[in-house]
């Protein structure tokens, strides 16, 4: 995941759908740092990670096939909102 955020997919990781979309729509991610991966089931998880703004929620779908390299590629990442006071 940290490759999608230092705007360098690695295309084993990534579903091509996704490199092209954020290189169509010139998405370039500031991040300064990923402070927590949270599984939420079988294909999602939440990535929490801090830019100069503050803190950013991402959701991310994942896709599971044993053919792939790692086993799961990121089909998809979605910005969302902080829902729990903690990670603020």
């Amino acid at each position: 995941m940290e490759s999608i955020f230092n705007n360098n997919p690695d295309e084993t990781l990534v579903e091509r759908s996704v490199s092209d979309d954020i290189a169509k729509k010139q998405i370039v991610f500031d991040i300064e740092r990923v402070h927590l991966v949270k599984y939420l089931d079988n294909s999602h998880c939440d990535v929490v990670a801090k830019d100069s703004v503050g803190y950013r929620n991402y959701r991310v779908t994942l896709e599971h096939n044993s053919k792939f390299k790692h086993y799961y590629r990121i089909l998809d990442v979605s910005e969302t909102q902080i829902e729990s006071r903690y990670q603020r």
